[in-house]
């Protein structure tokens, strides 16, 4: 396995990982050594990975909508996030009523 592919892999893995944890808590409460926990790697690593918190924060909210993640994409329409802002009515009012 290449070193590129091996480092897409990880980060992959952290994204999913981090997903989980947002669907759990709030993406928002997400902190490096709860996403280096959950991800099984040291904090170091999220930061190489994705240099800040809050790349890592708006790749998880990328990840949330390309898999239809209702809570994840509820938490950040409540938040104002641009990603979800420009999301149709029916994705916006199925993920509101998804968290109700």
């Amino acid at each position: 396995m290449s070193y590129k592919t091996k480092g897409r892999l990880q980060r992959e893995h952290i994204l999913n990982c981090c997903l989980e944890l947002a669907k759990q808590t709030h993406y928002k409460e997400i902190t490096r050594d709860s996403a280096a926990l959950c991800s099984g790697i040291t904090s170091g690593l999220i930061s190489h990975y994705f240099g800040s918190m809050e790349q890592l924060r708006q790749e998880i909210i990328s990840l949330a909508v390309t898999r239809d993640e209702h809570a994840v994409i509820a938490q950040s329409l409540v938040s104002r996030e641009p990603q979800t802002e420009s999301l149709s009515t029916e994705v916006k009012k199925s993920a509101l009523l998804h968290c109700i």
